[in-house]
């Protein structure tokens, strides 16, 4: 850059400041009213700004993608997703029956049946005892402080039978199926509606529910009955004696008196 009688910008463009200026670009050389070489100068400029911007983007994505390679936090060739098949095996994986050593007298291979038929109606009464939760929070109407208490009231009852149906998977020498995940994998009651909450939706959202889960406990009672262990029978028979209590209950609420 030099001042002297004129402005000379690099070696590609020459400006003066006088009527009649020259003005000189690498491509061509003219002489100009004044104003003219600002003209095609600007030309020019609005010409390259976008491609150095493109360029100057490029470079900072390429900068922040090389840091976050380094550091591990992204990955320009992910894996592909895991097939159905792989998930599928995960899942088996997570719930597969690990049976320990026991003294009771009941054949291994009845145990794991039994442990099976457990731990599934423990998967349902742990999701029954979160949707319940959630219709006791949620319920909404004239009815909301009795329902509110009802629904307190039936998930009290439920979590000792959830813990009873567990002990009686590791007695028999299973492990229990206890978490939240465990319980989505394999529960077979529908998921509770999200717009349940009015006090009559409510209600009869967990009135369904609550027969699957009565008919799930007395089909469970009856295998038990089959696999030759009646303290299991037992079991299911006392928790499904509970659940048609709170079953009926619920359903008073729906029905009509003639």
């Amino acid at each position: 850059l030099r001042v002297g009688h004129g402005l000379r910008v690099g070696h590609g463009l020459r400006v003066g400041h006088g009527p009649g200026f020259r003005c000189r670009f690498h491509t061509a050389s003219a002489v100009a009213r004044p104003g003219a070489g600002w003209v095609r100068a600007g030309f020019h400029f609005v010409k390259w700004v976008p491609r150095a911007f493109h360029c100057a983007v490029r470079v900072v994505i390429t900068f922040y993608m090389a840091e976050g390679r380094a550091r591990g936090f992204c990955n320009r060739t992910p894996g592909p997703r895991p097939k159905r098949k792989v998930r599928k095996a995960q899942k088996e994986a997570l719930l597969e029956t690990k049976m320990f050593e026991t003294r009771i007298d009941i054949p291994k291979q009845k145990r794991t049946e039994l442990v099976d038929l457990l731990n599934g109606r423990l998967a349902d009464i742990t999701d029954l005892i979160s949707q319940t939760k959630q219709a006791h929070w949620n319920v909404k109407g004239s009815d909301f402080i009795q329902l509110h208490e009802l629904y307190d009231e039936f998930f009290n009852e439920l979590v000792p039978l959830a813990d009873t149906i567990a002990e009686r998977a590791t007695t028999l020498g299973g492990e229990a199926h206890g978490t939240v995940r465990m319980a989505a994998a394999v529960s077979t009651l529908p998921e509770f509606p999200s717009d349940a909450y009015g006090s009559i939706e409510s209600v009869e959202a967990l009135a369904d529910r609550y027969a699957v889960l009565a008919r799930g406990l007395r089909t469970a009672a009856d295998e038990a009955e089959r696999l030759e262990d009646m303290d299991t029978n037992d079991l299911f028979i006392e928790v499904s004696r509970v659940v048609d209590k709170q079953l009926w209950f619920l359903e008073a609420h729906l029905q009509k008196a003639r």
